[in-house]
């Protein structure tokens, strides 16, 4: 590509240079490095800037998760991911990788929520989640649940009380919070970041 072209053009050109100087190579190589292009040093791009409050306040705004609500055909939580990403901050790889179990109640009132920070390699790491945040999640893992007991149905069937309360809680730890609708039977996948990222 034209890209690596460029680069290697300019990584060989200070290679040369830098021997030449050091007397490394012989004078007569001097018309050849002078005569490779030079590209200018490429300009460090700045930082982009954090969403202005109008911006941030209109990606949340009712329409905009109601318009996003209406593409969930398959009922996986679209709408759900993006308040938590919204809101929860993070890699949205951390939000699509939520488990089942992944929100609770620290102490009598505060919502907590846990994820696995990939980025710097931290599992089940607990922060305070936004209240409607909470009540969604809520919301979002009865209707995982629902579809787990349905799948699973057969299985919960010949289990007693205790071994369908060990299982459910099993699901707890091991079960996304959004599982992938396509290509899942198990549900043991979640939501792909294209998956989500082309109905956002």
């Amino acid at each position: 590509t034209e890209l690596t072209r460029h680069t290697y053009t300019v990584s060989m050109r200070i290679v040369l240079q830098r021997s030449r100087e050091e007397h490394r190579i012989p004078p007569s190589m001097d018309s050849f490095i002078l005569s490779l292009p030079h590209y200018p040093q490429p300009t460090k791009n700045p930082r982009p800037r954090p969403l202005s409050e109008a911006d941030f306040q209109l990606l949340v705004s009712p329409e905009s998760i109601a318009a996003l609500e209406g593409l969930d055909i398959n009922n996986v939580g679209l709408a759900d991911i993006w308040l938590t990403q919204a809101f929860q901050g993070g890699r949205i790889s951390e939000t699509l990788d939520l488990r089942l179990g992944c929100v609770g109640l620290v102490g009598r009132a505060q919502p907590y929520i846990w994820r696995d920070i990939s980025k710097v390699n931290v599992v089940d790491w607990g922060m305070p989640c936004h209240l409607p945040v909470y009540q969604r999640l809520l919301q979002r893992k009865q209707t995982t649940l629902d579809k787990l007991r349905l799948r699973y149905g057969e299985q919960l069937g010949a289990l007693d009380h205790r071994g369908r309360a060990r299982l459910e809680q099993a699901w707890e730890r091991d079960k996304p919070m959004f599982p992938a609708a396509l290509a899942n039977p198990d549900l043991t996948m979640p939501v792909s970041q294209n998956g989500f990222r082309n109905a956002w």
